[in-house]
């Protein structure tokens, strides 16, 4: 197996990985969440715009879709006591029944014969001008009501966008919303899936409690997608016939909300994927057997395409077209075209590295190892400075003039990365998954400022300015590690005593052992001044000196010294003898 073949086979390989760890779904309803905009109420909090692509030559970035502000609910409407008193149910609650009451019952309290209040039910019919009141109020009433359902079912709205709004705020980097329409309906396969999708972002307004949809312009692409995976595998349809249309609808910036060309679209399609394709406009006669296209658009949250196969079909092509491979993928599938003669010539040295953060000996090692491999793998778990090196070799990587791209599992891990580089080249550093342009933006204004601040030979100067006090540095720098080796080579000398000679490193380990039986002399050791004693008189000490003490000696000098502080000055000394003689010719005359 040549080269091209291995590198193929690789990629054949992770292609196949991927698509079996990723489940197609069939129907849109099994995605994580959706709405038909057929639903929507219409109301006039609610904005729904469709693409007049005719004649819009591109879409506007952060075009509305979709617009709601959520709406208050109407004060009830006020009626007359007396006329509640005959109709049953919660005037107020919009959701409450209202009854008429035909007749009710009036309770007075009277006095009796025998002086004690006493109770009187009686029972009065509902009169013809209160009944005609009440139903005209019930006329205004059910009025009411259908404003409040509308209102009601427009908050419903709101309420379940505005969870979708935190949802995807929460998972950034695993969900997407998108606008969907043609919706391929299969029922005997259980298919009902749309083909035209376009990714939207949606925004929320709190100060004035709106929600809104808004399309996204990536890059200078409208990102329409043309998307049939669902109908891989089924049986009696032209897939094939129907892949033309793709480049169609990057032609046409074909969008799922564009009323003007959608369904001549629909039509064309649903017709080359199969001889039973109808357009449901188009049926008269509902048609269990029939492969039915729907212009229903909806919006949707799905987990992110992650986009691996579509990539991995692309190289291929490209390997075997161009048959270009390079060498960092020749070296992952066995086939290493450079000398170890090579290697070392693309050395570097250490001078050369130019870190843009702190830095120890490994990040350097790193850095060199590059210089002389196509690939090299760094591992290391959490927070062993994985993403500082990262960020230093990126600082070096720019210096060099180079173009770097990096990738990760996740976007969370990029944006960790950028906080890491230092602020005045992080408007170098642009995110190519943001929702829009505005990192780009941001670094077109970081360099431009710049720009307008620097001028070509001022900065010139200044780098070889730098360069000088770089290469000093590394001078002190280099001095400094001579001596931290020098010092460590001391170390590791032996220590001649009588002849013998004895590491460091064994010394220690024997004085720690025998600490007790070997005290110490007490006191400070001054550095840099010759032992007072010779080695025989310290041999003396050793043998010979404790043969000739006695007992009563040597524990006399184990008392130690006494503390000059006990005695008396000279002075004090000469006044207590003079004292003394005074008092002895004292004395002498008695």
């Amino acid at each position: 197996m040549g080269e091209k073949e291995r590198v193929i086979a690789l990629y054949n390989y992770i292609s196949e990985v991927s698509k079996s760890s990723k489940i197609v779904k069939t129907r849109v309803d099994e995605e994580k969440w959706n709405y038909y905009l057929d639903n929507l109420p219409k109301h006039e909090n609610i904005i729904l715009k469709y693409k007049n692509l005719e004649n819009q030559a591109i879409i506007q970035e952060d075009d509305i879709i979709l617009q709601i502000k959520k709406p208050n609910f109407i004060k009830p409407l006020a009626i007359e006591k007396e006329l509640l008193e005959w109709i049953t149910g919660d005037w107020k609650d919009y959701k409450s029944k209202i009854e008429i009451k035909e007749k009710r019952v009036i309770e007075t309290v009277i006095v009796n014969d025998q002086g004690e209040n006493e109770k009187i039910s009686e029972i009065e019919i509902i009169s013809e001008k209160i009944k005609e009141k009440i139903y005209k109020e019930l006329e205004k009433r059910n009025l009411w009501i259908e404003e409040q359902a509308l209102i009601d079912r427009t908050r419903s709205v709101f309420d379940n966008l505005y969870i979708q709004y935190l949802e995807l705020n929460k998972a950034t980097e695993t969900l997407e919303m998108l606008v969907g329409n043609g919706i391929v309906k299969i029922l005997n396969k259980n298919i009902y899936y749309p083909i035209l999708l376009k990714k939207i972002k949606i925004e929320f307004d709190a100060e004035n409690n709106v929600i809104t949809i808004l399309d996204t312009d990536l890059d200078g692409n409208f990102s329409q997608e043309f998307y049939t995976t669902f109908l891989n595998g089924i049986e009696d349809v032209n897939l094939e016939g129907t892949l033309e249309l793709e480049k169609k609808v990057q032609e046409k910036n074909l969008h799922p909300m564009d009323k003007n060309n959608i369904k001549n679209f629909f039509r064309e399609f649903i017709h080359k994927l199969s001889a039973k394709g109808q357009f449901s406009e188009d049926m008269e006669i509902p048609d269990q057997e029939a492969i039915i296209i729907e212009d229903r658009p909806l919006i949707f949250i799905r987990k992110k395409e992650d986009g691996i196969v579509r990539a991995i079909e692309n190289i291929i092509e490209k390997i075997e077209n161009f048959g270009e491979i390079p060498e960092q993928l020749s070296e992952l599938v066995g086939i290493v075209s450079v000398s170890e003669k090579e290697r070392m010539e693309g050395n570097i040295q250490a001078e050369e590295i130019l870190f843009t953060k702190e830095s120890n000996g490994e990040q350097i090692e790193i850095a060199e190892k590059i210089e002389r491999n196509n690939a090299v793998v760094v591992q290391g778990p959490p927070g062993t400075g994985k993403t500082h090196t990262i960020a230093n070799l990126l600082g070096h990587f720019l210096a060099q003039g180079k173009n770097v791209l990096v990738t990760s599992h996740t976007q969370k891990a990029l944006k960790v990365l950028k906080e890491k580089i230092p602020k005045n080249i992080q408007g170098l550093c642009i995110s190519i998954l943001d929702d829009d342009n505005s990192d780009m933006k941001r670094s077109i204004e970081s360099i431009s400022e710049k720009m307008s601040s620097f001028n070509s030979e001022d900065l010139k100067k200044d780098v070889e300015i730098l360069k000088k006090d770089r290469v000093m540095i590394y001078e002190e720098l280099k001095k400094i590690k001579e001596e931290m080796f020098s010092i460590k080579y001391k170390e590791s000398q032996s220590i001649i005593y009588n002849g013998e000679g004895i590491s460091v490193k064994d010394a220690g380990v024997y004085l720690r052992e025998y600490e007790n039986k070997l005290n110490r002399i007490p006191g400070e050791i001054s550095q840099m001044v010759p032992c007072p004693i010779t080695n025989e008189e310290l041999e003396f000490l050793q043998k010979e000196y404790k043969k000739i003490l006695e007992k009563n000696e040597e524990k006399e000098i184990s008392l130690g010294l006494n503390d000059i502080s006990n005695f008396i000055k000279p002075e004090e000394f000469k006044n207590l003898i003079e004292k003394k003689n005074t008092s002895i010719e004292k004395l002498k005359k008695y």
